[in-house]
């Protein structure tokens, strides 16, 4: 998705640069913290190279509690990423600290 309004702008993209590492499972069905814990180490750069130095923006379709953005930003960071920036589609309605 992210990709297309890249090319859109004139942007450079590298979409399989960030690839999830293992599974996670749904987390629709997690509690919050639940959802914190199983995306810890869930990603990884392929090309760390691709990212270094660079500005990066992830693209999410919906927030809800910040855990998949939060790791992917972790993890581009550790990987050299000058700036990560986020893009989400949707926000959930009930989000922190409200989100029980």
């Amino acid at each position: 998705m992210g990709w297309r309004a890249a090319r859109v702008w004139g942007l450079a993209t590298a979409p399989r640069s960030l690839i999830r590492a293992r599974r996670t499972g749904q987390l629709a069905k997690q509690a919050r913290d639940q959802r914190f814990s199983s995306m810890q180490g869930a990603f990884f750069v392929v090309e760390p190279a691709t990212v270094r130095g660079r500005r990066v923006v992830v693209v999410d379709d919906v927030l809800t509690t910040g855990a998949t953005l939060g790791e992917a930003t972790r993890c581009l960071q550790e990987a050299g990423a000058a700036v990560v920036g986020l893009a989400v589609v949707a926000l959930v309605e009930r989000i922190w600290p409200h989100q029980k």
